[in-house]
């Protein structure tokens, strides 16, 4: 049954990789965590977690906010994108149509 490892020391930018292991003993540089950590404390604030390790398993697990915002600060997320046009939206645009509409200009004109 696979177990949660995590890297002890994190990496330059502050976050730790993980994965899961089959092994007995945690490969070097890894130490053993819980799916709960991985779940509620490791995937939100995405890898910038601080550990307390016993030996070869963490102990505790908490986020780090700081470097959080501060990498989210770096990365913003991209401007959405207006989707390109369909062949019908170009084709509508040209003739004037327009499919949101609820009636048309002979059924007001009837009206």
């Amino acid at each position: 049954m696979s177990k949660w490892i995590i890297q002890r020391e994190a990496n330059e930018t502050g976050t730790r990789g993980n994965q899961t292991w089959n092994g007995a003993t945690p490969p070097d540089g890894y130490v053993w965590c819980s799916e709960e950590d991985i779940m509620n404390v490791y995937a939100p604030f995405m890898g910038f977690v601080e550990l307390e390790i016993d030996g070869d398993t963490c102990t505790k697990m908490t986020g780090n906010q700081e470097l959080l915002d501060k990498w989210k600060e770096e990365h913003p997320e991209p401007e959405p994108q207006e989707p390109e046009p369909t062949t019908d939206d170009i084709v509508n645009a040209l003739i004037g149509y327009d499919p949101t509409a609820t009636t048309t200009d002979e059924e007001e004109a009837t009206e």
